[in-house]
């Protein structure tokens, strides 16, 4: 009897299935099955034996082991999980693209930076969001065409791509900068790039405080340019590194060179080229004593 053979515990949990096969249906189960020494998921397909009458005498059974593929189904399964929380907790936005360009997963944190939920990401490209309700564009302000967007740049080059800045201007809102790498998704086995990786962050406050300092800059910049002579900015850090951090376009005139301002605060030595070796010592002594006593000179 059957019993003898895979167990009283084995042969209840598949009785239904016989039940049904011997009432004239094909069956097919997966189940873990207790046998008497171990237990093992199987997969079954049941049969009914006809006889010439056409009359059931009995059932063929094909049984397979997939212990090993439901193991290793659960081990992707929980490794899936694991890589889906990781990438949830991220303050890093995430967005996977397969090889078309396609957006196939998206975390919480793009979302949030993008203001669109995943129903309005997933399926889409670079190119859906471009036009009457985004525009993007770079830090010149000119337009950011899609095909230059690093997920797209991967795809074709098979490259990453890092520190790639991009602007969103949606309708109503001030403009969100964001800062985008990519990585292509690459099979180990053929080298087939199936997908891109890309990750960006909300760098909106850095570059609206970079946009404060420039025009800050410029504003400095008029006021000093009208005052006659030189008006500098001079640092002394606290390694006794020395460096010239704003020099006034009035450093012309005061050395009747080609020498700009510019040039000065890129390379402080053109400073101390055009100046008698004697007055350099005098001119940081008189540095240094303003420096530790804390007072003008």
């Amino acid at each position: 009897h059957l019993t003898e053979v895979i167990g009283e515990k084995a042969y209840q949990k598949v009785l239904p299935s016989i039940n049904r096969v011997l009432a004239g249906q094909k069956v097919y189960y997966e189940m873990v099955l207790p046998y008497q020494a171990y237990s093992r998921y199987v997969a079954a397909t049941l049969v009914p034996d006809l006889d010439q009458n056409q009359k059931i005498r009995g059932y063929y059974a094909y049984i397979k082991d997939i212990t090993d593929q439901k193991e290793m189904e659960e081990d992707l399964r929980k490794s899936e999980e694991l890589s889906s929380t990781v990438i949830n907790v991220l303050s890093e936005a995430i967005l996977i693209h397969d090889d078309q360009g396609k957006i196939i997963s998206v975390n919480s944190s793009a979302e949030r930076i993008l203001g669109l939920s995943q129903a309005d990401l997933i399926g889409k490209d670079c190119y859906d969001f471009n036009g009457t309700n985004w525009i993007t564009i770079d830090q010149e302000g000119e337009t950011f065409f899609p095909e230059n967007h690093p997920a797209m740049v991967t795809i074709r080059t098979g490259k990453p791509c890092h520190n790639v800045i991009m602007g969103i201007n949606k309708p109503e809102q001030p403009t969100t900068w964001i800062s985008i790498d990519s990585e292509p998704l690459i099979s180990l086995k053929s080298s087939y790039l199936y997908g891109v990786v890309v990750s960006f962050s909300d760098i909106t406050d850095l570059i609206n405080t970079q946009n404060q300092l420039k025009e800050s800059e410029l504003k400095l910049r008029k006021i000093t340019d009208s005052i006659p002579g030189a008006v500098y900015q001079y640092n002394k850090d606290s390694q006794g590194q020395n460096k010239f951090l704003f020099m006034s376009e009035g450093i012309k005139e005061i050395y009747e060179s080609n020498i700009t301002a510019e040039d000065i605060t890129n390379n402080n030595d053109l400073m101390w080229s055009m100046l008698f070796p004697e007055d350099i010592e005098d001119f940081n002594n008189s540095i240094k004593e303003a420096i530790d006593n804390y007072k003008p000179w």
